[in-house]
């Protein structure tokens, strides 16, 4: 799901589309432990931009 994910994400972000991917595998990296529901304040902005 993630691969489709992304290519709609490159398909509507144009040029910007690899840069927003980054930044959201980036924010979301998880280093350790189970996966939890979560929230982070500021995703929004990344999802304005496309």
């Amino acid at each position: 799901m993630e691969a489709k994910i992304d290519a709609l994400v490159r398909l509507v972000g144009r040029e910007r589309g690899a840069a927003i991917i980054a930044e959201i595998d980036e924010r979301y990296l998880r280093t350790s432990g189970h996966p939890q529901p979560h929230a982070h304040p500021g995703h929004e902005d990344t999802l304005r931009r496309l």
